[in-house]
């Protein structure tokens, strides 16, 4: 799927490497080119957390949303008690949006998403 989407201009994805070692994966899980929007996800290894790793990453990948692609949104959703992904977004400059409730199960029980949301004009601002 991935070399597809990349090839159908829809989003991709890209593994995250520290000093050599894949520790994760970050891409764009689609983009809506009619409404200039797109969807940001990402994930890291246990041992790839708390140094500021995601963080940088999103942030490259925003400048490039917005600098080359020229999207006008950029979306990302976490698992509400995902404190440190919600962190990002929230280190970003990201707006915290809304909650969707009962959206996916996780760990045996119903996990609800946190959005986030960030506008071209505000990452200009940052």
């Amino acid at each position: 799927m991935g070399l597809e989407q990349f090839a159908r201009h829809d989003g991709f994805q890209a593994g995250i490497f520290l000093h050599g070692e894949l520790v994760g994966m970050i891409g764009l899980h689609y983009i809506r080119w009619d409404t200039e929007r797109t969807e940001l996800g990402y994930w890291l290894s246990e041992g790839a957390q708390g140094r500021g790793v995601a963080t940088r990453t999103v942030r490259a990948l925003c400048d490039y949303c917005f600098d080359e692609l020229k999207l006008g949104r950029v979306e990302i959703r976490c698992a509400a008690r995902n404190t440190r992904s919600r962190r990002v977004p929230e280190r970003l400059g990201f707006t915290e949006e809304g909650t969707l409730r009962r959206v996916e199960k996780l760990e045996g029980g119903w996990a609800d998403w946190v959005v986030y949301g960030l506008l071209a004009d505000e990452w200009v601002r940052r």
